[in-house]
């Protein structure tokens, strides 16, 4: 994976709204990123109308890794007190700016990324992104 591509992931995680709701809308990208691998099960847990949980399994046996984040953000609060559209991922000066940029959004992204990157690595006749 390019480091285009892993921006994409996360600009793509930081420009969904999920401002204590709509957790569904990540999950929805998420399991179209691990679709792809053969070996993938994908678990959806429903706490609430729109706030979907979502536990990804690559593979069986032992040892096994558990890998954790959240993908809600809190509120963005007055967002004409933004210089940008907190979730609209914008680099502006080598830096990315939006909400969850420095929170688990980036860290969600990182997890997504080692865990491709990884299993691409380990099986890579199963591991076929798009």
């Amino acid at each position: 994976m390019t480091p285009a591509e892993q921006l994409t992931i996360l600009k793509n995680i930081i420009n969904i709204p999920t401002e204590n709701q709509n957790e569904a809308a990540i999950a929805d990208y998420l399991t179209t990123l691990f679709a792809p691998y053969e070996q993938a099960t994908i678990e959806r847990y429903t706490y609430a109308p729109g706030r979907d949980n979502i536990v990804i399994t690559i593979g069986s046996g032992h040892p096994v890794l558990v890998l954790s984040g959240h993908m809600d953000t809190v509120n963005a609060g007055d967002r004409t007190a933004w210089t940008s559209d907190p979730f609209d991922a914008t680099i502006r000066d080598g830096n990315l700016y939006g909400r969850g940029a420095s929170d688990m959004k980036a860290g969600l992204a990182a997890l997504v990324v080692t865990v491709l990157e990884f299993w691409k690595q380990v099986r890579p006749s199963t591991a076929r992104l798009n």
